[in-house]
């Protein structure tokens, strides 16, 4: 396949949306593309089905990927001192920070429960942490483009800072797995981890039909 210029195909995280959904959800191309995501940021009516909208994440602290690639050990002989490298396995982190502290967010994303008696949102004792496929969708110029993670560990990390002068943030890290076959279709083997969508108006959004 060859390269080509595209300048549609830059992109400037101007709004965007995270969603959220069970582990390896798929995206069924027939019926839902990431411009369907750009249209849900802002409207939870829009949502694709199977998919929950996590509404109102931090502008000030978009979604951010750290990669630790591993150590490289050089093998050799005492002949000849580089053979061949071994290069350890890459883990893939995005970190997120949701804003929005109503009792059902609040407990989705610490794999707690409502108290609607209480009228909040329980922390629960223990591990925070849960399974889940994440979206990152993101809208410029009318153009939508983001990642599909089908199959991350997902746990709190951080609660809320609270001042005066800034909306409370929660923070949550995700560490990326190998997605089912499912998901995404393998490659000589290979599995795959994630994808990440190239730019399409949001007017090329599919039919939920």
């Amino acid at each position: 396949m060859a390269l080509k210029v595209a300048n549609n195909a830059l992109t400037v995280a101007s709004n965007g949306g995270i969603f959220l959904a069970p582990p390896n959800t798929k995206l069924d191309p027939a019926h839902v593309n990431i411009a369907n995501f750009g249209l849900a940021i802002n409207d939870a009516s829009k949502v694709p089905a199977g998919w929950d909208v996590l509404a109102n994440t931090s502008r000030e602290n978009l979604p951010s990927f750290a990669i630790d690639a591993g150590d490289t050990t050089t093998l050799g002989s005492w002949g000849n001192s580089v053979i061949r490298n071994v290069y350890a396995t890459s883990t893939v982190t995005l970190e997120t920070h949701p804003m929005q502290l109503d009792k059902e967010s609040v407990a989705r994303i610490t794999n707690g429960w409502v108290a609607e008696a209480l009228g909040g949102a329980v922390l629960p004792s223990g591990s925070w942490a849960f399974e889940t496929a994440i979206v990152v969708a993101i809208v410029d110029n009318g153009y939508a483009s983001g990642y599909y993670i089908p199959a991350t560990d997902t746990t709190l990390t951080g609660l809320p800072e609270l001042k005066t002068d800034a909306f409370s943030e929660l923070t949550l890290k995700s560490t990326l797995k190998s997605a089912d076959p499912s998901a995404i279709t393998p490659r000589n083997g290979i599995n795959g981890m994630a994808v990440i969508f190239e730019p399409i108006a949001v007017t090329s959004a599919k039919s939920a039909g």
